[in-house]
């Protein structure tokens, strides 16, 4: 039988996949899926108060490229202290590798991004899926997988995860820089390649990381 993180690893494979294929074919429909999205960004954009407005600044680029790899680096190097060296390759695939792998889905895909007359933030890459929510999914996502064999700091750092993660996702589509759909493709292909790399390089139970 096959051990039960390893089946639960490939039930969320499943699942991520199943919801990046749904926005794919929803958003190439140019159906319901877009009418929500340009319904949600116009309500948010209408809405905005420079009270919102700064913290979502400083949240979204406390997670752009540069963020992220601070945070990787300072993981990075706890592990290395650590010589836990299962866990550091398993954070050079899953960060390193992954944020790349969503940069070439943008290139696939080549969604152009909300446009407004006054824009919060003006971006002239491509929109979907969401670079931002990619990195932040694996960024947290591989720290959860790390403490996965530690369950009482696991618990702690959990909900702090989730909340960061949504509250990103949140931030790029109040500040216009993203679609609803586009936030979820990159938490589905976050969550697709953390569970990829779970299977091929899953940290070592024993890992001294979170004790």
């Amino acid at each position: 039988m096959l051990p039960r993180t390893r089946i639960g690893s490939l039930w969320l494979l499943l699942f991520a996949n199943l919801l990046f294929a749904a926005l794919f074919l929803f958003l190439r429909g140019n159906g319901g899926l877009g009418v929500l999205d340009h319904g949600v960004s116009n309500w948010l954009h209408a809405n905005s108060t420079g009270f919102i407005t700064w913290p979502m600044l400083l949240v979204t680029h406390w997670h752009n490229g540069y963020g992220l790899l601070v945070m990787g680096l300072v993981i990075a190097a706890v592990l290395w202290r650590l010589r836990d060296w299962r866990g550091l390759a398993y954070l050079v695939l899953a960060l390193g590798l992954g944020t790349q792998v969503n940069v070439l889905l943008k290139l696939v895909f080549a969604r152009a991004r909300p446009q407004f007359d006054d824009p919060l933030v003006t971006l002239t890459s491509l929109s979907f899926p969401s670079g931002h929510a990619a990195g932040t999914t694996l960024l947290y996502g591989s720290v959860l997988v790390l403490l996965a064999h530690h369950p009482r700091w696991y618990r702690r750092v959990l909900p702090f995860a989730v909340a960061m993660v949504v509250l990103v996702c949140f931030s790029r589509v109040y500040l216009g820089a993203h679609y609803f759909s586009d936030v979820l493709a990159g938490v589905s292909v976050g969550l697709i390649w953390l569970t990829v790399c779970r299977l091929l390089v899953n940290p070592h139970p024993s890992g001294t990381f979170g004790r």
